[in-house]
This record gives C-alpha cells, structure tokens and sequence, in this order.
C-alpha cells in the first residue's frame, strides 16, 4: 500500500486463482485504515470505494500497480516456480458468455424484463376471490402522525410530477391504478400514545408495546397489514447490543400478523419518491393479496430452497426458504435446530443433512399435491460438506436432478468492460458468466441491465462503484453452469420486499433463508412452518 499521510491507506489486494487449468494474478483497488481496530472509519473507507466508477476504478488500479511495483515484478512459489498469465483475453473468448435477462409476466401473454413498465401497462397478478379493499392500520406517535400521513396519501393517490430518477421508474400514479384495489388506512386503530410515554423505557418494552398493538389491532379492527412507522425519534430503540426492534417484532407476529415497517430516512431520503412507493406498493400486494408477477418461463417440477445458518442462546439453527415451483408459488419458510447445541460450526452431519432433506421433500408433498418433483436446487452460501451431499442426496433418492450450488459474495475477481477500446464508465452487465471451471464460474447478478420499452436505458439497482459478482460452484449435480445462472438471475426478480424492484443482489433463496436466522437470533419460536410473508 501507498505510505500516505492519510489515515485510509490505499492499496492493492492481491489473489491468485486457478482457471480452467491456469494461474491468474488478481488485483482490486484496496481502502483500509491499518490502526482503525473498531471500524470507526468504516463508511469514510466505503465511499471511497463507491465514488469508484469502473474507468475511475481502472485508472486508480494502474496507478497503484506502477507506484508499488515501479514495473518490476518478480513471483516466486514453492515448490515450483508459478506462471502467471498476462493476458486473460483467451480465457475470455473461451468462457465468456452473457446470460439472457429473464421476463416476468402476470399471464394472458403480457410481460417485459421491466416489472415496473409490466405494473404500469397490465397490472398485476389477481387471484381469484381476492378483497376489493385492503386494510391498513397504521401504529405511530402523535408526533410523528402527520410526516407518515402525508407520505402514505401518495400511496394512495401518485405523486405530482413525472419521476426523472434514474431513467426507469414512471411516475407513481397510485395503488388503485397499479393493483385494481383499493387502500383503506386507519390512522387511529389504537389509543393516542406520545413519545413521552415510552421515555426511558429499554428497546425491548418498546417492542413489546408493539406487538402487542398488532394483536389488538387484528383482533379490534380486522386490519390487512399493520405498519409501524420508525421515527428518527424512535433510533435509539432501533437496536441495542444483540436486540433488533424490527426483528423482534417480526418474530413475535410471526404466522399471527402481518406487518410492514417504514423508517423516516427512507421517506426522507434522496431516492426518487416513486422508486420508494413503487417498493411499498408491491410489498403490501404481495403481502396482503399475492405475487404481483411469476417468471415467464419456469419449470413447475422443480423445487429451489435456501439453506442459512444462525446461532441464538439456544445454539445453532438452519433456516430454509422453500420456493415450491420456479414461479414463486407455495414459497414456505422451514426452521430445523442442530441437536448439538456445543457446535462451534455451521455444517450438518450427515444425518442431520438427510432429517433436513426429508422435512423438505415432505413439506412440498403436503403443500404441493399435483406435481412430483423431478429436480430440486438447494442454494447455500458455504460449501457443502462430503457429509452433507451423501445425507442431501439420500434424502432425495428417486429425485431425477439434485443440484447442491454453492455461493459466495467473499470474491476478489472483477472485470472492466471496454468500449471503443477504452473502459467504460458503467460496470459489467447484469449476467455476464466468466466460467473457471466446469463446476464453476463467476456471476454478475447485480449488474448493469438493459431495458427496452418505453423508457429504453441502462438501468442497475444502486449507483455505487463497480459491484462485485458472485462466486458459483456446483458441488453436486448434472446442470451445466448455464441453466445455474439461469435461476439465479430468475429467482433474484422475486423478492417483493426489496429497496430495487427491478432485481435484487442476490437470489431470494438465499436473501429469505437469511432473514429467517436474523429474526430466529432473537427468540425461539414454536413453529417449524413460516409462511414468507410474515418475515417479508
């Protein structure tokens, strides 16, 4: 690293990784501060990285590399000298390819890679016998009332002006024209409280108050959804050592209540006002009536699940996000416990693998009467042990397609997109697949993304840095690389309670199987079955 004055050191981070057969130097422009030892400088070190556009990204690269190396290089390996290729352009030509953006539809023919455009032009997905109106209740102080009212009438009624935010969201022009329902919101669904009466009080109380509010409301009022509105007032409840507000609450409403949660600086926020409501919106539908949009293409004999991992007081638990077919249909949330409690590790013995694998497959058949499975994807963001495979792969004996696909997000490779011969200000494309081996291959999920229609522009969820790809390897199985990408890119338009509509980061086997271990970190719970929504 360059010996600066400054306290965030700049520098290179180095790698070597073995691609189809042959050694690659890797190396990514580094931020650090080597005497910050409790991360106060943590987010000055994260902007640098964002103000990092890819050319900024190249340029500040090389100059890096020249100042640290003055050309002079010289790699050494024991017990045999390492090559190191310079040019990865062969490997490029040889196992680059990108990944087709995957449409979504709402049936009768209509769909587009564009979920907003899909809303905006057809509408959503209504099931049969679904309300005419849904019920909102709304739990906050008086103080914060009209800040939250206000917000929630553009819910309702669209904003005033055409959006000019990031060259994809249309204006919102309200709930009712998007979904064909009607929202009803009740501002006063309990007794007046004021910040007053919660001074002082531990976050824990505050929670409880809330919960308790959820019950009352959905006993009381017969409410839809419940919103609890998070002041800057209340930041100081937000959390508190190993306590979470919002997962507490989830926890403690869990199969009971549904419940939504607005912060002020989301409201506040410099994020176009559409964009946010646009996020809402399709969170309360998909909550309170269904999934707004399915996969234009989807094979309805294959079961995808997540697989995380969680230690609370009580010891390690295995949280699952079960998607039943690929449109995103009976999309269940298991809860398993180690029986080891004193595992200082995260990865099932072989019979634990297999009790696993059998509460899978007989929950789908008691859900899921109409259709066998003839594969099934199991996502885990850690490698797959030799025990797990043999106690996965028993559990689904008869099952003609089990692929067990690691992923990781840990990755220092990274690449520049070049054009006219020069680096590109925008980052790589969203599925861009650079392949290291037959079994593996490096996946740009949150990437940039093409959209035509209406409004025909580079699109891509946030507008930080360069982004980083995923790191996929297949551990067990017969799917070509290709077909892995394919659901991943598939499953990451289907979290419909995400800040980007369009795509999220990351696939939603992985993102809700995640989510069900941080809210477990805050208590037990009785039920092994979650229906999704609840943790949405």
């Amino acid at each position: 690293y360059i010996k600066n004055n400054e306290a965030i050191k700049e520098g290179l981070r180095f790698n070597v990784e073995k691609i189809n057969d042959n050694y690659y130097l890797e190396t990514l422009v580094s931020y650090f501060d080597p005497n910050d030892f409790n991360g106060n400088n943590f987010h000055n070190i994260i902007s640098k990285y964002n103000s990092l556009y890819a050319n900024k990204n190249y340029e500040k690269r090389q100059e890096l590399f020249y100042n640290i190396f003055k050309n002079k290089m010289e790699f050494l390996a024991w017990p045999t000298p390492m090559i190191i290729e310079a040019n990865l352009q062969k490997v490029i030509n040889e196992f680059y390819n990108c990944a087709e953006e995957p449409t979504m539809t709402i049936g009768n023919g209509f769909c587009s890679e564009n979920q907003i455009e899909l809303l905006n032009n057809y509408g959503a997905i209504i099931p049969k016998y679904s309300k005419d109106k849904i019920r909102l209740a709304v739990v906050a102080f008086e103080e914060d009332k009209e800040q939250i009212k206000k917000f929630l009438n553009q819910l309702i009624t669209g904003t005033n002006v055409s959006s000019n935010y990031s060259n994809l969201f249309e204006q919102y022009k309200g709930f009712s024209q998007l979904f064909k329902k009607e929202l009803l919101i009740d501002y006063d669904p309990i007794e007046k409280i004021r910040l007053s009466m919660i001074k002082n009080k531990p976050p824990f109380e505050v929670a409880d108050f809330f919960v308790r509010a959820a019950k009352k409301i959905y006993e009381n009022h017969k409410a839809d959804l419940v919103i609890f509105y998070i002041s800057s007032n209340l930041l100081k409840y937000k959390t508190n050592n190993n306590f979470n507000l919002h997962d507490y609450v989830k926890l403690n409403c869990i199969n009971a209540y549904l419940t939504q949660f607005i912060e002020e600086h989301t409201i506040l926020s410099n994020d176009s006002l559409d964009a946010i409501l646009y996020n809402l919106a399709v969170a309360i539908y998909a909550k309170t009536v269904g999934v707004p949009w399915i996969p234009n293409k989807y094979d309805s004999k294959t079961l995808y699940v997540g697989i995380s991992f969680g230690i609370n007081s009580n010891g390690i638990h295995v949280g699952c996000s079960q998607i039943f077919d690929g449109a995103g249909r009976g999309m269940q949330l298991i809860v398993s416990s180690v029986s080891d409690k004193n595992r200082k590790n995260q990865y099932l013995n072989e019979e634990e693998a297999y009790a696993l694998g059998i509460k899978i497959r007989q929950t789908y058949y008691e859900t899921n009467k109409i259709n066998l499975i003839e594969r099934i994807v199991i996502h885990k963001s850690h490698r797959f042990t030799k025990e797990e495979i043999e106690g996965f792969v028993n559990a689904f004996e008869g099952i003609n397609i089990i692929d067990l696909i690691e992923i990781s997000e840990a990755t220092n490779f990274n690449c520049y997109k070049i054009n006219n011969d020069k680096i590109d200000g925008y980052p790589v494309s969203r599925g861009t697949t650079i392949k290291i081996s037959q079994k593996s291959a490096y996946v740009w999920v949150g990437g940039l993304l093409y959209l035509s229609g209406s409004k025909c522009r580079n699109y891509r969820n946030t507008t930080f840095g360069m982004g980083h790809p995923l790191k996929i390897t297949r551990a067990y199985g017969k799917s070509n690389i290709n077909t892995v990408v394919d659901d991943l890119l598939m499953l990451s338009k289907m979290d419909f309670n995400s800040a980007n509509v369009i795509y999220s980061n990351m696939p939603v086997t992985i993102k809700y199987s995640r989510k069900v271990c941080d809210i477990l970190k805050q208590g037990k719970i009785s039920q092994e079955l979650i229906d999704f929504r609840y943790i949405m």
